[in-house]
């Protein structure tokens, strides 16, 4: 199709719309009785100019690929999908609209979506929040008086190791120039788990510790009266010296009321917890 102005494009529309359509006719009209100076447009080009227009709403032909009327129904199908339900998967969508995975990745890319990840957070419970955010303005302030608190208090955490970890095969690869046939031994039939408390204070690690068994109130107060005092006394004395605090977090053996005693005794209106002076 020869080059026409948008302007030309357009009359040559509206000249095929008031001849019904009757693409020889309107041919015929615009050479001998409105445009006979012009360069004259054959029957194809005005239906080529109608079809963009039906198709692309425009009389101006799309640059990019080109779209039929199947294909924008199913381009809108899928938007819908994935608004109605935008954690499904491209092979769910492509079951529900009746095509392809690989039309549904195409229709997605081209209006630009993407599929972002999750990312894993801490499950808040009521009070949570409060609690945070109390904490937070008290370090502030006790960061204000003094720029090294952090460091005169231990951190500590407990964690489970076990047997059973998930294998990723996509993060797991060897090369070689044959096929070693390797093989990786995932869930095992026997499986086991330990407990492991650690510490930090200031610069230095405090543990790590191994709970017997799972843990409860009576073993995590005797971790703290036996093993975490006798690794406090093996520290140079400028830690011990400098020690105001203790944070944990809110597990159940934290909360025990012996343990809590213990914790007022050894650090009085100064250890981070639960029930603690600070929450």
């Amino acid at each position: 199709m020869a080059t026409y102005s948008q302007t030309e494009k357009r009359e040559m529309y509206e000249l095929y719309i008031s001849n019904h359509k009757n693409a020889a006719r309107a041919a015929q009209e615009y050479e001998f009785f409105l445009y006979p100076e012009r360069r004259q447009p054959d029957r194809t080009t005005f239906l080529k100019i109608y079809r963009n227009m039906v198709e692309c709403g425009s009389v101006q032909k799309s640059r990019g690929r080109y779209q039929s009327r199947r294909e924008r129904v199913n381009e809108i199908n899928v938007l819908a999908q994935v608004h109605v339900n935008p954690e499904g998967s491209t092979l769910n969508f492509a079951r529900e609209c009746g095509t392809s995975s690989t039309t549904v990745k195409r229709i997605l890319k081209d209006n630009h979506y993407h599929d972002y990840k999750f990312k894993p957070v801490q499950t808040l419970y009521p009070g949570d929040g409060d609690r945070r955010v109390a904490f937070c303005r008290w370090l502030q302030i006790k960061l204000m008086a003094d720029s090294n608190y952090r460091r005169k208090i231990i951190w500590s955490d407990e964690t489970t190791f076990t047997n059973s970890g998930i294998f990723n095969r996509k993060n797991k690869h060897y090369y070689a120039t044959e096929n070693p046939h390797l093989k990786q031994e995932t869930r095992p039939q026997i499986r086991f788990h330990i407990n492991v408390w650690c510490g930090i204070l200031d610069d230095t690690i405090i543990g790590p510790f191994i709970i017997d068994g799972n843990l409860n109130s009576q073993k995590y107060l005797q971790l703290l009266e036996t093993q975490l005092e006798d690794a406090l006394d093996h520290l140079p004395l400028r830690y011990v010296r400098n020690l105001e605090g203790f944070q944990q977090d809110g597990a159940g053996p934290h909360n025990a009321a012996l343990v809590t005693q213990y914790l007022n005794n050894r650090f009085p209106n100064n250890w981070i917890g639960t029930h603690g002076p600070v929450a």
